[in-house]
C-alpha cells in the first residue's frame, strides 16, 4: 500500500494506453482500496495519492446508432434477452444497474424504477417509464442472462447485421439521451432522466444535434442553388 504513494502518476497518465473512461476506473479503485484499508475517506496518505492522481478527461462519445439500426440489431437477437437490451436503451440504465434489478424494484401502477445506484449517490433514484415500454421491462427483470451473456449475444448480433462491432453495451445509455434530445426534448430534461451529475456530460448530444441542423442547412442551400443552375 505505500508504494502508492511513490507512483508518478502524472506520468502513467501520458503514457497510459487505455481510455479516459479506463483511467478513471482505475483511480477509483486506487480510492476505494485505499478508503476500505485505512477506514477513512480523509486520510492524510491517501488524500496524498489521490491528489497526484489526476482525473483524466472523458473523451465524448456519440455511436453511430440510430432507432432503426437499433431494431434491425434487436432482430438478430434471440427473443429471451431481447427484452434486456430494450429495456437500457429505453431507461438509459448503466448495465450494472439494469443486472442489479429484481422484480421488487419495479414500480408497474406509475411505470417505474427504482434504481439502486452503481456510480454516484446521485445514480440512486427512480426512472420513469413510457406505459407503452412497460411490458418489455417486465420481461426483462431480472436479466434473462448475466453480463458475459449480454456482451456476447450483443456482439454476435452487431456481426450478424454488419454494424460497427465496436458499439458497446453502454453506448444504448448515451442512444437513450441522444434519441430524446434529436426528438426535441430539453437538456435539463434529459440531464434529470439519464441523472447526470453535471449539465456538460447532457450537452454532448445537443451539440451532435445542433451539427446535424447545420448540416442540413447548409444541404438545403447547396441543393436550391444546384437546382437552379
Amino acid at each position: 500500500m505505500q508504494d502508492l504513494g511513490t507512483v508518478d502518476w502524472e506520468a502513467r497518465q501520458r503514457t497510459w494506453p487505455g481510455s479516459g473512461a479506463d483511467w478513471s476506473h482505475l483511480r477509483g479503485a486506487v480510492s476505494r482500496f485505499l478508503t476500505i484499508q485505512l477506514q477513512d475517506v480523509h486520510y492524510s496518505f491517501r488524500r496524498g495519492v489521490m491528489k497526484t492522481f489526476l482525473k483524466r478527461r472523458k473523451q465524448n462519445r456519440v455511436p453511430d446508432f440510430t432507432p432503426a439500426l437499433f431494431w434491425t440489431i434487436m432482430q438478430a437477437l434471440p427473443d429471451y434477452p431481447r427484452p434486456a437490451y430494450v429495456t437500457i436503451a429505453a431507461t438509459g440504465l448503466r448495465v450494472g444497474e439494469y443486472l442489479s434489478l429484481t422484480p421488487d424494484h419495479l414500480m408497474p401502477v406509475t411505470c417505474c424504477i427504482r434504481v439502486p445506484g452503481t456510480e454516484t449517490a446521485a445514480s440512486a433514484d427512480t426512472v420513469r417509464v413510457d406505459e407503452r415500454m412497460w411490458p418489455w421491462i417486465e420481461a426483462a427483470i431480472p436479466s434473462p442472462v448475466q453480463y458475459k451473456w449480454l456482451r456476447l449475444l450483443w456482439k454476435q448480433a452487431l456481426a450478424v447485421t454488419k454494424a460497427d462491432t465496436s458499439l458497446r453495451l453502454h453506448d444504448l445509455r448515451h442512444c437513450t439521451a441522444q434519441w430524446a434530445v434529436d426528438q426535441g426534448v430539453l437538456e435539463a430534461k434529459v440531464q434529470t432522466a439519464l441523472r447526470h451529475s453535471t449539465a456538460e456530460m447532457t450537452r454532448r448530444y445537443a451539440t451532435s444535434r445542433e451539427k446535424g441542423e447545420v448540416a442540413r442547412a447548409v444541404s438545403d442551400v447547396m441543393f436550391q442553388l444546384r437546382r437552379g443552375a
